[in-house]
């Protein structure tokens, strides 16, 4: 089995959220979050937050529809819509957000492939790509390593049976890029955390097999790997016996 070195990877997947003003690939961004979290550890590694200056973005796309939707967050959560649209907040040209982004990738990630999770494929991660092909920069991440977290949460539970996306908490503050991005990353690394636990539990198996196989104690301490050997060097001695 290959390891992460050699699959130039790492144990850390950047979870993106997007707030838009249309939800075609040429849409206006309104805000960009990004939590980059390490699923073997279970623990977040940083924050990437950046409102957009709407008047660079003249020749993205504005829909009736989704402006009027905005309108009803509006009036049940003033602040994430002011987030998305206050002219008061801080905000910066499309371009200086998506470098931002890059840059923000590439302290965390070195060299190693970028693994970019939307919250699905024809979101989150489609608007970026297209933004960043519009200012003439390059997508900061592989195709390889575009991800969709429906997928993960499907898996979680069509395998596991869970359903971390509606059982955790809710997210306070709906609607905002990042309160969004931080909220998905936790349901990933949940649904990550019961593949580890059903990935241990069988190691557990197999490992009290090996021990009463070889007449061990049942919480014997012996690494697996030890009782392996200890099994192929039996079978071997056995097959020199017989020979």
């Amino acid at each position: 089995m290959k390891t992460l070195t050699e699959l130039n990877m790492t144990p850390l997947v950047a979870v993106v959220d997007i707030e838009t003003a249309a939800r075609t690939p040429n849409a206006m961004i309104l805000s960009v979050g990004c939590v980059i979290v390490n699923v073997l550890e279970q623990v977040e590694v940083a924050r990437f937050y950046s409102r957009c200056d709407l008047d660079s973005q003249f020749n993205r796309e504005k829909d009736t529809g989704t402006l009027e939707w905005w309108e009803k967050v509006k009036a049940d959560h003033p602040e994430s819509y002011n987030e998305a649209f206050s002219l008061d907040l801080e905000r910066s040209p499309l371009e200086m957000v998506l470098t931002g982004l890059d840059a923000f990738f590439a302290c965390h990630f070195g060299e190693a492939k970028r693994q970019v999770m939307g919250n699905g494929p024809e979101f989150d991660n489609v608007i970026l790509s297209n933004a960043c092909e519009q200012v003439g920069i390059e997508q900061p991440w592989h195709y390889g390593g575009n991800q969709s977290l429906r997928t993960a949460v499907l898996m979680g539970r069509l395998l596991l049976g869970i359903d971390p996306k509606y059982d955790l908490k809710k997210n306070p503050h709906p609607h905002h890029a990042l309160f969004d991005a931080v909220h998905e990353a936790d349901y990933l690394m949940a649904v990550f955390a019961a593949f580890l636990s059903v990935a241990g539990d069988a190691e557990d198996r197999v490992r009290a097999d090996l021990s009463k196989a070889l007449g061990k104690p049942e919480h014997d301490d012996t690494d697996l790997i030890d009782l392996i050997v200890e099994v192929q060097m039996m079978r071997e001695t056995m097959i020199k016996a017989q020979a």
